[in-house]
């Protein structure tokens, strides 16, 4: 510590005057660490008045987190009469602590002895944080994914991050101070950062920009780019900031995309020209099953018509054989005219044209009606066939012709696909507001993973065509399209060599008792 003359008052009075208006807090000890001067700038640092700091030990005035071995180390370079500096975290009178810098003078009497210690001391809370945040800038750039680069205004590499090294091969050390066109693979791309610079110094925005730039090994990188300018701390532009993503991944994916895009969209433009083709031959097969029923039904009606003249005798007594022959007739005929019907009913349905006479109806008597239908097929089989109908009406709003045939065909399939010595059963009852018709068999059953294709039209099963059973598929689709078309709903449970149970449900008209 600068001394004096003690009798020389103005020069104390000078020194002191001198210490109070320095910004930097200034404390002398003694060398056992008694504070024995505490300027104002001491007192605004530390909380303590130079009349309480005075005399007191300094280590307990501005507590340090300091080990005895580095303060040995701090009072061995004092001794030797050299100067010390180095960053200490203290604390204030109220407790906070903070961080700050500090530079202990030595002074020594004439014989080179260590007489006092001045101590300047700094507050550096504010560059510490400055610093930090620089850190946590520096590694937030550093640990990005993207390509960060900062330019002079001349663009001179400045800075080149990790990410850069990754997405374009050269490390820092290899690109710092090169022009950043080193990253251009043409003319015109040098031009293109020309002026994108130009634009930005301007002050236009450049955000997202799809562009390529050159790798170290010649090969071109898709990237997205935006351009920032960089201001010091005067407000002035300094340079640029540069922040490139890999954009190689969505490019290679987009191009994949539309490359597929344009081979479906060809392909689709081939699919539509060959569905057309396929609806007009569907429309020319509708038109020519619609025709060749309307054909048939007219001489078919007729074979049945003297089929039943004959039956019935009207042209004279009928020998066995001849009464065999007659109800072959009968029965065969029946079975083509239940085929064209079916055929008819397909095509109204493709044409979009199924409608029904709506009227209250009995389902008793529709299954009834069916049974009648179906009784040769029942008389020829050797089968176990039950119906169970309630004694009460079971109404619903519908066709009856149109109920009766989902029920013929129901049943019909059921005497089909059940072997002789099997069960086939029919069944009304109510369930909540609709009526419920089962059809079940025990017969040969359908595959699981074919039941998906039960109300396909012309859909025949694996266990079918493998006992070369006739059929011709359309039985369950026009079941369905004429109980959908009634409101109501249709589903199917088989199993292989277990048979096969199909529930219909239609909404009823009027109360009913709740089963049969």
């Amino acid at each position: 510590m600068v001394s004096a003359d003690p009798s020389n008052f103005d020069t104390v009075r000078f020194q002191a005057a001198l210490l109070d208006s320095v910004g930097e807090a200034v404390i002398a000890t003694d060398v056992s660490g008694i504070v024995i001067y505490w300027n104002r700038a001491a007192e605004r640092l530390y909380g303590w008045t130079a009349q309480e700091a005075v005399g007191q030990p300094i280590f307990e005035l501005t507590p340090a987190p300091q080990s005895e071995e580095e303060a040995t180390a701090v009072f061995a370079e004092l001794t030797a009469g050299r100067n010390w500096s180095g960053e200490f975290v203290v604390c204030h009178r109220d407790g906070r602590a903070f961080p700050v810098h500090v530079t202990d003078t030595p002074v020594l009497d004439a014989d080179g002895t260590l007489e006092a210690i001045i101590g300047i001391s700094t507050d550096i809370t504010e560059r510490k944080r400055a610093e930090q945040a620089v850190h946590h800038l520096s590694a937030i750039v550093e640990s990005s994914n993207d390509a960060i680069i900062s330019e002079s205004l001349d663009g001179t590499i400045v800075s080149w991050n990790s990410g850069a090294e990754r997405l374009f091969g050269y490390a820092a050390a290899e690109v710092a101070g090169q022009h950043i066109h080193i990253l251009a693979h043409s003319h015109a791309t040098e031009e293109e950062i020309t002026d994108l610079y130009r634009r930005v110094a301007l002050g236009e925005l450049v955000q997202g920009l799809e562009t390529v730039r050159r790798h170290k090994d010649g090969s071109l990188v898709d990237v997205s780019l935006t351009l920032s300018p960089v201001y010091d701390d005067t407000g002035s532009m300094s340079g640029f900031s540069a922040i490139l993503r890999d954009d190689s991944a969505r490019k290679k994916a987009e191009r994949a995309l539309k490359r597929q895009a344009d081979l479906l969209v060809s392909r689709l433009a081939k699919e539509a020209e060959a569905s057309e083709r396929l609806r007009e031959l569907d429309r020319i097969k509708d038109d020519l099953v619609a025709t060749v029923s309307h054909e048939l039904r007219t001489p078919l009606t007729s074979i049945l018509g003297y089929g039943e003249l004959l039956t019935g005798e009207e042209a004279g007594a009928l020998t066995a054989q001849q009464r065999q022959w007659a109800e072959a007739i009968d029965r065969n005929g029946d079975r083509l005219l239940a085929l064209v019907d079916n055929l008819l009913t397909v095509s109204t349905i493709d044409a979009g044209k199924l409608t029904f006479d709506s009227s209250p109806v009995d389902l008793r008597d529709v299954i009834s009606s069916a049974r009648r239908a179906l009784q040769l097929r029942i008389d020829e089989r050797h089968l176990t066939t039950r119906f169970h109908l309630p004694t009460i009406p079971i109404i619903v709003q519908g066709d009856a012709g149109q109920l009766e045939q989902v029920v013929f065909n129901l049943v019909g399939n059921a005497l089909k696909f059940t072997e002789d010595g099997g069960t086939v059963e029919c069944a009304l009852d109510i369930e909540g507001a609709q009526a419920r018709l089962t059809v079940s068999d025990d017969g040969i059953g359908i595959p699981e993973n074919e039941q998906r294709g039960l109300f396909t039209r012309f859909f025949r099963s694996t266990t079918a065509t493998d006992r070369a059973i006739p059929g011709t598929g359309l039985g369950l689709s026009i079941a369905s399209s004429i109980v959908r078309s009634h409101g109501g709903d249709i589903s199917v449970v088989s199993a292989p060599g277990r048979g096969t149970r199909v529930r219909v449900g239609l909404p009823t008209v009027g109360p009913h008792v709740a089963r049969r």
